[in-house]
Parts: structure tokens; sequence; C-alpha cells
């Protein structure tokens, strides 16, 4: 089915337990002036059993690919994936298990009628769960939000995000040297959005959202896993370091990130260190205090996450944040 459009939706596919959802919700936008690219990271499943059910309905591309990627380097099979697409000006990273409202994508090009020209769109986001139902509805983003607003909003926890949510232009994407790469793409959408929404901000369309899937099968809820528990707080780290050297958080000086980190990583260690022994949650503490070269005492910090580790075991994720930034 062909389709003169100026959009790539692309999905990075390797799960099928909601799948077919997924596809269901974009076969059934408004306006279908998209192409559809679809990346099989070597899934155990037969996907294209799914894909092809919908391949009269909208415009698919869909490849297999050979060797599965996602498991080592997740922000390369991103990139593999965005490099599936044709000339589209516009592209769109959605996911396998997801969903997007019905009018997303004919509200995205009544912005751009409009006379929007910014590099980063971006859809307000509700939580489901694995059957659907509304969890809650994530704070609204402003009309335009510009990068150095959003990290500060993003690392203090006022905002959340998910790599689901925005859409960017390709070119812009491209110059800005693709998805920045971190282990298990932690944060890798949130410095990407950085690079390009510097120059114009994030201009947000709030008449639609996205609904994102909270699960047992996404990475984010694997906290029992030590191994991936040391990744996600290494990642954090290189996190930390990469936004020291970016020209969009100009202004912010040292001091200031290393207070702006401080109470998210403790917060980070108190969610994902369940199998941690003291002197590993030490030894992370000293390596983030020394990317700042500001002295602090790590051990207190060691004692307070353990201290709220048993805490968060009872509250929530936004109480424990709020209890740790003014402790």
């Amino acid at each position: 089915m062909k389709n003169n459009n100026n959009l790539a939706i692309v999905i990075p596919a390797f799960k099928p337990d909601y799948f077919d959802a997924t596809i269901a919700s974009i076969a059934q936008q408004t306006c279908i002036a998209f192409t559809l690219y679809i990346g099989d990271d070597a899934s155990k499943a037969d996907l294209y059993s799914i894909v092809k059910k919908y391949e009269s309905q909208i415009n698919i591309v869909y490849k297999r690919f050979e060797k599965n990627l996602g498991e080592k380097d997740l922000v390369a099979h991103w990139n593999r994936c965005i490099d599936m697409a044709g000339d589209e000006e516009w592209a769109w990273l959605f996911s396998d298990d997801d969903l997007m409202h019905p009018k997303c994508v004919e509200e995205f090009y009544k912005e751009i009628s409009n006379g929007y020209s910014n590099d980063l769109f971006h859809f307000n986001v509700q939580i489901i769960d694995e059957h659907g139902k509304l969890i809650r509805k994530e704070f609204p983003f402003p009309n335009v939000l510009n990068t150095k607003s959003f990290f500060r909003k993003r690392m203090s926890g006022e905002l959340n995000s998910f790599i689901v949510e925005y859409i960017f232009n390709k070119k812009t994407f491209i110059e800005k040297g693709r998805f920045q790469n971190f282990d298990l793409a932690w944060y890798a959408d949130d410095a990407t959005w950085i690079k390009i929404g510097n120059s114009k901000g994030i201009k947000s369309i709030h008449n639609c959202e996205i609904s994102w899937r909270k699960s047992k099968i996404n990475i984010s809820e694997n906290k029992a896993d030590k191994n991936i528990a040391l990744r996600k707080i290494s990642a954090n780290l290189a996190f930390f370091e990469w936004v020291k050297d970016q020209p969009e958080v100009d202004g912010i000086d040292k001091e200031q990130l290393h207070q702006i980190f401080h109470n998210r990583f403790l917060m980070q260690l108190v969610l994902y260190t369940q199998t941690f022994k003291y002197a590993e949650i030490y030894g992370y503490l000293e390596q983030f205090h020394q990317l700042f070269d500001v002295k602090s005492n790590s051990l207190r910090d060691a004692n307070k996450v353990l201290f709220y580790k048993t805490k968060a075991r009872i509250g929530s994720k936004i109480r424990l944040y709020l209890q740790m930034a003014s402790a």
C-alpha cells in the first residue's frame, strides 16, 4: 500500500507480547501518511506473522536482522533501524509494546502546517498496565520547553520522559551524531533530545497521548538482576560525565551539576541495588563525587542509600525522591 508521506515510524522489534496491539494502534491512525519500518532483532518469535496482517492497511517495510544486536548494544540497534527509513524528513522511534492515540499522526502534521519549525516534537504520556488499563497520567510538558529546562526537570524528577513520545527531524538527528550511546540505552534518549532540541526547543502536541506500557518485560522494571543493575549504575556515571562537556547545558557549573545529579544518583542506587554490598555502593559513590572534583561524604551517602533502600519497599519513587532531596 503506497502513500505520499514525510514521516517514518520506526519500531526496533523483538518482543511479541503486545506487538499486535502496537501495530493495531498505528494502523488505526486517522492520517496514514507515513511508512512503518520494522526492524526485527532476530527475535525467536515469528513477528512477521503479526506484521503481515496489516500490510494491506498501511505502508510497511519489514526487515529481519539475522544477528541480534539489541541484547549487547540497544542503541546501535535503534540506529540501524532508523537507517531503514527512506527519504522522509521526520522519524518517530516507537516500541513493540506501547500504543499511540489514533490522532497522533494527524495532529503532528497539523503542527507542521501551522508553521512550527522545531526539530523535536513531543506527545504527553499516560502509563498503562499489562492489560491496557490506565495507571496514571504523566505530568504534561509545556507548549515549548528549552533543553536546559528539560534537563533540569528530568533530573529533578519533575518531568518523566520515554523515547516513544518524540518525533524528530532526521537531518538534525544525523547532524547531531544520532542516538547518544550509553549501555542499555540508559539516558540515551534524554541525551539525544538535549542535542536535537537545543536550537529551537521541544514543541509539545497536546491533543493526544502516548500510552506507555508498564510490565514485567520492561528493562526499566528489572531491578533484581545484579549484572543489569551494575550496567545501569555505570551508565548513570557515563551520562553524568557526558553532560559536563555539553554546550547545551552551558551555564550550569560543575558544582551545580553535582547538586542536580546527587539525589538522583542516590535514588538510582536505592532502586537498583537490592543485591549490592556496602563496599560496592561506597565505591560507586566515590566515582560519582570524583567526576565533579567535589569533596563529599561517601560514607554518609552509602548509609543513606541503605536506609532508604528499606523505606523504598513501602513508598513510591516520587515520595522517596522528595524524602531524599530534603534529607
